[in-house]
């Protein structure tokens, strides 16, 4: 298998080395080649013919390498090297990573979107989702910026806490493949992922394959509801109200923020609406499934006979003897 491999030196931590992961890919089997995200060459090396292309890096070296792909024949993998990994995460791909290498040989091909919001303004494209409202109004690079990992992301769910607290319902019109979504909402979030935010399951159902976008509402009388889920959010489904659909349009008045996967966008005040929708061709994902661990056959014991009972001694008693 002909892999290249993306790597951003600076995601997360840090603690990721070139020839480790370089390493891992070649005693998998791969014929790697290696491009930096910080070089020049990075753009394009993504177009080389490569049948696989591993990211390693967080949700925005992802986002940086799959919205610049043009050929759709290379599939995608990722080592996870950054913070919340919501990418990762919602892909399955947070195991061990010489054991996906080696998976990553065999693996079948499913689909992966690639979103694109668009309005007045502009467009942009998009692989996370698109949002409005509490949580998109603590959606930028300051937020936990003094803390790395866990921490970092204990931060930030603190801060969406916060934000959701003092939320003020939206002034938002939504549809929903040309329905309309209508309520009284704190926060509307367009998700491709299970994944978003400070590593928040909000669409636990999402699959970031089936071209449909999943919308995901908190109503105003689910607020204390939704304070209590971001307590232990991995332990319950989060008390939203969601729709399914291929095509999503907002529009909006007030000053909200719009985010865009972690990017929050200005939008001119007389241009506040938005379609959100996906490429007409997805891009393919490596399958996250690892084969099972094989079960060592049981050992057989044999069984012990039951001991025999003893005879008892004596004569028998003769039979008569019966005439024919």
């Amino acid at each position: 298998m002909l892999t290249l491999l993306v790597h951003n030196p600076t995601a997360g931590s840090g603690d990721h080395e070139k020839e480790e992961l370089l390493a891992i890919l070649r005693l998998a089997g791969h014929d790697v080649d290696y491009v930096s995200t910080k070089s020049a060459e990075f753009p394009a090396a993504l177009d080389g013919g490569y049948d696989l292309i591993v990211i390693a890096g967080g949700d925005g070296t992802v986002r940086k390498v799959v919205t610049r792909m043009q050929r759709r024949e290379a599939a995608v993998a990722i080592f996870p090297h950054g913070t919340a990994n919501n990418i990762a995460r919602s892909l399955g791909m947070t195991r061990d990573r010489q054991a996906m290498a080696i998976a990553w040989r065999d693996a079948r091909r499913s689909p992966l979107d690639i979103g694109i919001v668009s309005g007045p303004w502009g467009e942009m494209p998009f692989i996370e989702g698109v949002g409005l409202g509490a949580l998109a109004s603590i959606t930028n690079d300051e937020v936990g910026a003094d803390f790395e990992g866990d921490k970092r992301i204990l931060i930030g769910r603190d801060k969406f806490r916060e934000a959701l607290a003092g939320a003020e319902p939206l002034q938002v019109e939504i549809a929903v493949d040309g329905k309309p979504f209508e309520g009284e909402w704190l926060m509307v979030e367009v998700l491709n992922n299970r994944y978003t935010g400070p590593a928040l399951p909000l669409a636990p159902r999402a699959d970031s394959g089936d071209g449909l976008l999943d919308v995901i509402a908190v109503p105003a009388d689910r607020r204390e509801r939704m304070l209590a889920w971001l307590g232990a959010p991995e332990e319950s489904q989060p008390p939203v109200v969601t729709r399914r659909g291929a095509i999503v349009s907002l529009a909006w008045s007030g000053r909200p923020v719009l985010r865009v996967d972690d990017s929050p966008v200005k939008i001119p005040a007389r241009k506040q609406q938005a379609i959100v929708q996906f490429q007409p061709i997805p891009l393919s994902a490596l399958s996250s499934d690892l084969p099972a661990a094989k079960k060592p056959a049981p050992v057989k014991t044999p069984r012990k006979a039951p001991p025999r009972k003893p005879r008892k001694k004596g004569r028998r008693e003769a039979r008569p003897l019966v005439a024919a």
